[in-house]
């Protein structure tokens, strides 16, 4: 019966399995993980300094130019959209721990955490990011398409006015839809990495 049994045994053949190494595993999420991470550091460096940047130029205008009504809300709606959208930025990032003290299985919970965070700010880039600009855009360009619908202007004049408003409006519309769309689109790719650590996470509990 043992004989059988080992040629029954010997008979198998392991060589399509592949075994999990956890080890490597980890190592892969991990380099993932980094890669990604370093993209976001280099990404939020860059909006922070255009950020300030805007935020210096506005402050001198505030203080030393003659604005409009309009013009000053527009300044000041561009200066808290600047720190809206640094303190947004700074909040995706932010863990709350040194996660790489942490157990594999938590590293991996409080970087699913990051992940998440992140893709739903790339989903919703219209709302946090693009929405205060536009807004202070909006408002500022009014003193610029005022005067054509001043009762003194004729209907031409009118006319004209109400064109450069569509043209404008259908360039804001149309660079937003395609902000959406690229930010859509490297939102699924984040959640690609997502589905992997959710993987790993099984493997790790299991």
């Amino acid at each position: 019966m043992k004989e059988k049994l080992k040629l029954v045994y010997e008979s198998v053949t392991f060589k399509d399995w592949v075994r999990f190494d956890a080890k490597k595993f980890s190592g892969n999420i991990e380099k993932k993980l980094a890669d990604f991470n370093r993209d976001i550091i280099l990404r939020d460096l860059r909006e922070a300094a255009v950020a300030i940047i805007l935020f210096i130029i506005y402050c001198y205008q505030i203080i030393f130019s003659d604005l409009s009504i309009s013009q000053t809300v527009s300044s000041w709606v561009m200066l808290f959209a600047c720190v809206f959208i640094v303190a947004i930025m700074y909040w995706g990032r932010s863990i709350g721990k040194e996660i790489h003290t942490l157990p594999t299985i938590e590293f991996l919970r409080m970087q699913r955490k990051y992940l998440v965070r992140q893709r739903n700010l790339l989903s919703n880039v219209l709302f946090w990011y693009m929405g205060p600009l536009l807004i202070s855009y909006l408002i500022g360009a009014w003193d610029q398409f005022s005067p054509y619908f001043s009762q003194n202007e004729s209907w031409i004049v009118k006319s004209g006015g109400l064109v450069a408003i569509s043209i404008v409006l259908s360039f804001l519309i149309g660079f937003s839809i395609v902000i959406y769309i690229l930010n859509k689109k490297a939102a699924k790719s984040v959640q690609v990495i997502i589905d992997e650590v959710d993987r790993a996470m099984k493997e790790f509990e299991e």
